[in-house]
C-alpha cells in the first residue's frame, strides 16, 4: 500500500470532539504505516463551529500533503438560507461547499490514492469521500461517528430525508468497509441493510495512551467536592438537569450543596446561556472555553466527572457513545452520565464500573440522592470511590489504529 487519502473536514489543528478523535486515529495511524504516504484532504481552518487550538498542531506531521478547501459559509448567508430554503443546510449539512470542490483535490493530488479513508461528521466528508472513490476506482474505508439518517438528533425536511436516504444508500454501498463507533449502531445497520453484513464493523471513540498520568491518583485534596463538565452544551445536550438538582438541593439541603462546587467549561448556545443565568447560584461557576489540554487539565482536578446525554425517548435509538466518557477515564475520576438507561453511556459506565447514571425521567430525585453519597464518600476521604482504573486498550487510539492499518492494507491488496 503506497497512499492513502485521509478525508475529514475535522482534522487538526480544529478543536472539537470529532477533530480529537480523528487526530488520535491519524496519530497512531501514521506509526502503524511508516512507509506509506499520506494526503489529507479537510477545509481551511477555523471552519464554522470549529475554532483553532495550536496546541493541537501536534499531531500534525509535517511531510504530509494536506489539502485545504476554502468553505463557503458566512454566517449571515447560512442565516439567510436557514430562513429562505432550510432544506439546503440538511444536504447533508451546512459544510456542503465542501464535497461541491471535490475537483480541487483531483488537480492537487500528487498521486493516485491506493485507498481513501473518511472521517464523518460533518457528512459532508463522506459524499466527498464518495466522489473521490468514483474518480479513482479505489477501495475506500468509511466510518461514521453517528447515525446518519437514523439519527434521533435529525429532523429532516421530506426533501432532505430523501436526497440523505439516498446518499447513505450510495455511500454504503461504494465503501469497501463501513466502521461505526458503538455496537449498536453495527446492530442497527445490520438489520437494515442486510445485504452489506459484512462491510460493517465496530471502530469505538478512542483515547490516546500518551495521555495517561503516571502519578498515583489521590482525591484532590480540597475542602469542597469538584464537580467538573468540559465540552460544549448546545441544542438536545443541556445542563438544565443538573442545574435543577443543584436548585432543589439548595431548598432541601443547603448544608450538603455549600460543600460543593460545579465547575463548568466549553461554549454555550444561547439556550444554555439562559439556563445558567436562570439557575444562578454560587456553587457554580463557568470558566468559558478552553483548549484541549486546558481541559484535560481541568478534567484532573476533579472528584466528580460529568457527562450528559441528548434525551432520547427511544431505548433503540440511544446509539450514541460520547467519546467524553474515554477523556474522563483517562482523566481517572468517577463519572456521572446524564442519559436514558439503557443507553450507550449508562451501559459503557456500569460495564466498566466507571461511577452511576442519573435518567432524564428522574433526574432531579437521583441527582438529590447522588450528591448525598458523593459528599458522604468526600468527608470519608474515600479514594476508591472516587477514582477509577487504568482504561481498558480495548478503546486505545495505538490498538484500534494498528487495526485499522491492517484493514487499509487487506483492502488494498484485494483491489
Amino acid at each position: 500500500m503506497k497512499s492513502v487519502l485521509f478525508v475529514s473536514i475535522a482534522f487538526p489543528p480544529k478543536l472539537d470532539p470529532e477533530c480529537i478523535q480523528t487526530a488520535k486515529y491519524y496519530k497512531y495511524l501514521r506509526l502503524s504505516l511508516p512507509t506509506t504516504q499520506f494526503s489529507i484532504v479537510t477545509s481551511k481552518s477555523p471552519t464554522r463551529f470549529m475554532p483553532e487550538d495550536n496546541q493541537m498542531k501536534d499531531f500534525l506531521k509535517g511531510n504530509d500533503n494536506i489539502i485545504k478547501i476554502n468553505l463557503l459559509e458566512p454566517s449571515f448567508l447560512h442565516k439567510f438560507i436557514n430562513k429562505v430554503v432550510p432544506p439546503v443546510l440538511q444536504l447533508p449539512d451546512s459544510k456542503y461547499s465542501f464535497y461541491l470542490q471535490w475537483k480541487k483535490v483531483v488537480k492537487q493530488l500528487p498521486q493516485k490514492p491506493s485507498v481513501i479513508y473518511s472521517r464523518s461528521y460533518p457528512l459532508s466528508s463522506a459524499i466527498m469521500a464518495l466522489k473521490l472513490q468514483k474518480y479513482y476506482q479505489v477501495p475506500w474505508v468509511m466510518h461514521l461517528s453517528d447515525p446518519w439518517v437514523d439519527s434521533p438528533l435529525h429532523s429532516y425536511s421530506r426533501i432532505s430525508a430523501k436526497k440523505n436516504m439516498a446518499w447513505e444508500k450510495e455511500c454504503f454501498q461504494a465503501a469497501s468497509i463501513i466502521s461505526l463507533t458503538s455496537e449498536k449502531t453495527v446492530a442497527l445497520y445490520k438489520l437494515k441493510y442486510p445485504q452489506w453484513n459484512n462491510k460493517f464493523i465496530y471502530s469505538p471513540n478512542v483515547y490516546d495512551p500518551s495521555d495517561i498520568s503516571k502519578e498515583e491518583k489521590k482525591v484532590i485534596n480540597t475542602d469542597k467536592l469538584r464537580f467538573v463538565y468540559t465540552g460544549g452544551l448546545a441544542n438536545t445536550r443541556t445542563a438544565e438537569p443538573i442545574l435543577k438538582g443543584i436548585k432543589t438541593l439548595r431548598k432541601l439541603h443547603p448544608e450538603i450543596l455549600d460543600k460543593c462546587q460545579f465547575i463548568w467549561a466549553g461554549e454555550l448556545d444561547s439556550k444554555n446561556k439562559s439556563f445558567f443565568q436562570r439557575y444562578k447560584d454560587p456553587t457554580i461557576s463557568h470558566l468559558g472555553t478552553l483548549c484541549y489540554m486546558e481541559a484535560q487539565q481541568l478534567q484532573r482536578t476533579a472528584h466528580i466527572l460529568i457527562t450528559i446525554d441528548s434525551d432520547i425517548i427511544s431505548k433503540g435509538a440511544a446509539l450514541f457513545f460520547p467519546s467524553k466518557l474515554l477523556d474522563y477515564w483517562v482523566a481517572g475520576h468517577r463519572i456521572l452520565g446524564v442519559t436514558n438507561k439503557n443507553s450507550t453511556t449508562d451501559n459503557f459506565i456500569n460495564m466498566h464500573h466507571l461511577g452511576s447514571s442519573i435518567y432524564f425521567k428522574n433526574s432531579t430525585k437521583m441527582f438529590v440522592e447522588e450528591v448525598k453519597k458523593c459528599v458522604e464518600n468526600f468527608e470519608k476521604k474515600n479514594s476508591t470511590y472516587f477514582n477509577l482504573s487504568l482504561p481498558s486498550q480495548k478503546y486505545s487510539a495505538q490498538y484500534n489504529a494498528n487495526k485499522l492499518s491492517e484493514i487499509l492494507r487487506k483492502v488494498s491488496n484485494e483491489s
